[in-house]
């Protein structure tokens, strides 16, 4: 998976999803009070025309304030969850601070130069007699060809010493990993990312983790490889 999108200044997004559930019920509060409004306004005009000689059934009438004490108690329940949902985004910007220092591996291709290098790790689904590795820059420049490895019982790690490349740290660099068997059949491949956690930032009620130039939901962390 590559970068995506633009999420926070600087910073490009790496990760699957950016939801804000704290947008989505403040939207749904207003639909609800507009619909509360309308059905004053409808009542009212109800009871202002009913005929004397035969007013309105009490039935409908108690039915129709069922319904309205229904629709306030959905505006409560809307409430809430939208003030929990700022709660749980807090909290998750405050635990996320247990990060920071932290190298992550990413659920993503792409990761930035940080300390002179960047870090990937690939397997391969199979017994491989050839595999390559690309590694192009956001220009979609390739900087990097090279022959990779196959380890069949684990990950493989590589790590590019940018030093005097000339690319800052914070630049993106995106890995592409090619492999065939024997046979030429090409053979299927994952590959993860690493980052160093630098900062946590909040943007529209969803905390984003930030690593030199990209940043990240938490559901873009496979595992913490280690710590500084």
């Amino acid at each position: 998976m590559s970068s995506a999108l633009s999420a926070l200044n600087s910073t490009t997004l790496i990760s699957t999803s950016a939801s804000s559930g704290s947008s989505s019920a403040t939207s749904s509060a207003e639909e609800l009070e507009q619909d509360k409004i309308e059905f004053l306004n409808l009542l009212l005009t109800q009871l202002e025309n009913q005929n004397p000689l035969d007013p309105m059934d009490a039935t409908e009438y108690t039915s129709q304030l069922v319904d309205y004490s229904q629709l306030e108690q959905q505006m409560e329940i809307n409430t809430e969850l939208s003030d929990l949902s700022d709660l749980v985004a807090e909290n998750s910007a405050t635990a996320g601070l247990s990060y920071i220092g932290q190298t992550v591996e990413l659920d993503s291709d792409t990761t930035s130069v940080q300390d002179d290098s960047a870090t990937w790790a690939y397997t391969v689904d199979g017994i491989a007699s050839e595999v390559n590795i690309t590694i192009q820059d956001e220009n979609g420049d390739v900087i990097y060809e090279g022959e990779g490895t196959n380890n069949s019982t684990g990950a493989n790690i590589f790590t590019l010493d940018m030093t005097d490349s000339g690319y800052a740290n914070g630049s993106l660099l995106t890995m592409y990993v090619a492999a065939s068997d024997s046979s030429g059949k090409t053979l299927d491949t994952t590959v993860s990312s690493y980052a160093t956690v630098d900062g946590v930032q909040t943007q529209d009620g969803t905390a984003y983790f930030t690593a030199g130039g990209v940043s990240f939901l938490q559901n873009a962390i496979l595992k913490i490889a280690s710590s500084e």
